[in-house]
């Protein structure tokens, strides 16, 4: 096939043996159909790999970038984006392995729906993405190898894509406009790595654009080869930032995993699988842990009403001692005024009886002055 314009990044920083067979899965691809291969060699520790990208490179078999002081993934993945330029490109962990036609295959997903912003993988280790146990880490089933995998893959689900919440970091296909449209990962939040590529495709929903699953490619995964012991604490990093950043995504999480719209996908290649009684008790482990998912569910939804209950009865004594203090205060309130009143009433009246005793008085002042003066008068004329 002629060359597509898509780069190819790999990060590797550790693990010597897991990097030469990524590495060499993606050059032993027949098709070869990218444009670059870039390798970000992130100061590894280990002589031999870093030895190894060197002679890649002077072979001509790929763009190398190398660190003088170890960054980190993220920032490795920044470092591929850029030198990607304007090119579509793939992440891809150094502990993968890609089979024949996969590029192809991406890319033609990502020339058929054009506001796809990511494009992962099938894999046995990718959370939403994994098979044949979803959201498990699986090994390989038994007499099967990941090429024989891929190749079912690939003749059920020809060309089928499903769209899904987020894309998974171990092989995930970046459009360029969308990279240029969202930017790139963000270091400062993520650090050595986990999380950065959910958050990326949260930023690329929110500016509407969407993330698939092509259902008809199966990519190996080993899984935590890139971040050993640390892996957990690097986890835990990431679930508190993208709790903070976006408070709904474990909630689609949760809704898209009890959906499941990539059972189809699965079950299409379960069916065409020659080890059908691997497939039987496959899906009795199936069976029985989404028997034991929806029963952990059902527990944290009657947790949560439960809880939910309390603090609506809670709320409503709060609201009736609130009710009857208001209420024996305005009775309070009332019965002070009623008592003003009842005094100034008093007070009134207290008053109207002084003025009535008072004009009295003046009344019999008056009328005792009238016949003083008038005997006054009396013995003065009769004097005369």
């Amino acid at each position: 096939m002629s060359q597509i314009p898509v780069d190819v990044v790999i990060p590797v920083y550790a693990d010597l043996t897991l990097t030469q067979r990524c590495i060499r899965s993606v050059l032993n691809d027949p098709a070869r159909c990218y444009s670059q291969l870039i390798v970000v060699d992130d100061a590894s520790p280990e002589a031999d790999l870093s030895a190894f990208c060197t002679e890649l490179a002077s072979e001509g078999k790929c763009d190398l970038i190398r660190h003088d002081r170890n960054q980190g993934f993220v920032a490795s993945v920044n470092a591929g984006i850029l030198a990607a330029e304007d090119r579509d490109l793939v992440i891809l962990n150094s502990d993968t392995v890609v089979p024949s036609g996969w590029l192809q295959r991406l890319w033609a997903g990502a020339d058929n729906h054009p506001r796809a912003a990511s494009i992962t993988p099938f894999s046995n280790n990718a959370t939403i993405c994994s098979y044949p146990n979803f959201c498990e880490d699986n090994d390989l089933p038994v007499g099967l190898d990941h090429p024989a995998i891929d190749t079912l893959f690939n003749e059920v689900n020809s060309g089928q894509m499903v769209e899904i919440p987020t894309g998974v970091g171990f092989c995930m296909y970046l459009r360029r406009a969308a990279v240029d449209d969202v930017g790139g990962f963000d270091e400062d939040a993520f650090g050595r790595g986990y999380g950065e590529e959910n958050d990326w495709c949260l930023r690329a929903t929110e500016k509407g654009w969407k993330h698939l699953l092509a259902a008809d490619v199966f990519v190996y995964h080993a899984g935590g080869a890139s971040f050993g012991d640390q892996a957990s604490d690097y986890q835990a990093n990431a679930r508190a930032v993208i709790s903070e950043r976006y408070p709904d995504y474990e909630r689609q999480i949760a809704a898209f995993i009890e959906a499941d719209p990539l059972e189809s996908a699965r079950y299409a290649v379960d069916t065409v699988r020659p080890d059908s009684s691997a497939v039987i008790s496959e899906y009795r482990q199936r069976e029985q842990a989404i028997r034991a998912s929806r029963y952990e569910l059902d527990r944290q939804r009657h947790a949560q009403v439960t809880a939910l209950d309390e603090l609506l009865g809670e709320t409503r004594v709060a609201a009736e001692s609130e009710r009857q203090r208001y209420e024996d205060l305005l009775t309070s309130e009332r019965a002070q005024v009623a008592d003003r009143e009842a005094q100034y009433q008093a007070q009134l009246e207290e008053m109207a009886a002084g003025y009535r005793s008072l004009e009295k008085e003046v009344l019999e002042l008056n009328r005792l002055w009238t016949v003083r003066i008038f005997r006054w008068l009396q013995r003065r004329l009769g004097g005369r």
